[in-house]
Order: structure tokens, then sequence, then C-alpha cells
């Protein structure tokens, strides 16, 4: 059962990382990313979160950290999914 949720809610958490790291890689910004919302899938709902801080600057180029969380309720089963991934602005010359 926790494997089905798990995968029901993957490809969105890839989709939300993969949003976070284009506009981080190409703008050193969130910018209009959706950080924070509400997903309902096979009758349940979720809450989740993007966020992004930098770890790193130099010269010309900078090192962000991505954290998505997803947590909600499914019956007396909490679910909550963490996932990390890292995005490299560089400057433009």
């Amino acid at each position: 059962r926790y494997y089905q949720e798990y995968l029901s809610v993957a490809s969105f958490a890839d989709e939300k990382i993969w949003e976070a790291k284009d506009s981080l890689a190409r703008t050193a910004a969130l910018g209009p990313v959706l950080t924070a919302g509400d997903l309902a899938q096979q009758g349940r709902t979720y809450h989740w979160e993007v966020s992004s801080r930098l770890i790193e600057e130099a010269g010309e180029y900078k090192l962000f950290k991505v954290d998505f969380s997803l947590s909600g309720d499914s019956g007396k089963r909490k679910t909550h999914v963490s996932r990390s991934a890292f995005a490299l602005f560089r400057q433009e010359s």
C-alpha cells in the first residue's frame, strides 16, 4: 500500500523539483514557480512544498539546494515524502 501511494505522487514530485531546478539554473530564483499547494489524488489530499537555498557561491557560479516535501493522511497511516536535488546557476558574462 505504501509503495502504491509513493508511486502515485512520485511523478508529481519529479515535476516540481524539475521546475524549481530549471528556474534556479536560468535565473537564480524560483520566480514564477509555485512553492506550495495541495494535491488531490486517489481520494486523498496531500500538502506539498518546494524551497531552495543558496549553498555556495564561487565567482560566476551559484549552487542551490532544492527541497521538496509532501505529506498527508491516508486512514490511520500518515504519508510523508521528502526529496532533495541541486541546481547550478552560471552568470552570463
